[in-house]
């Protein structure tokens, strides 16, 4: 959905349904294809590998490293960019809790929409 995301809004691309089980947060107004076709879902799914062989203090690094960086996206510490996936830090949540977008993202959508930031 991050990658179609800023062409759905921009009404460049239309969205028929959503994979997920529910409507998305980002696009209510699209419905779920579960609406359509009872009991359908299909939701991604990331994995994470590493070389064989590498050294258990690495792996235990990595580990530790990501199940933090979760633990702040669920705090609302961190959010994703709805456009490019990149995070959004702690700073630009605390001036601006509802961001859905990072600052590269939001000026482009602003570009985009004919919008000045006044910078």
């Amino acid at each position: 959905l991050s990658a179609s995301i800023g062409h759905i809004r921009a009404e460049k691309l239309r969205a028929l349904a959503v994979t997920s089980a529910t409507r998305a947060e980002a696009l209510p107004e699209v419905p779920a294809l579960g609406e359509f076709v009872p009991g359908y879902e299909a939701s991604a799914w990331f994995g994470l590998v590493a070389p064989k062989n590498t050294p258990a203090g690495i792996v235990s690094k990595l580990n530790g490293e990501i199940n933090a960086a979760l633990e702040k996206l669920k705090e609302g510490t961190y959010g994703i960019c709805e456009m490019c996936s990149k995070a959004i830090g702690v700073k630009r949540l605390k001036v601006m809790p509802s961001a859905r977008l990072c600052i590269k993202c939001k000026s482009k959508e602003e570009a985009s929409a004919g919008v000045t930031s006044g910078r």
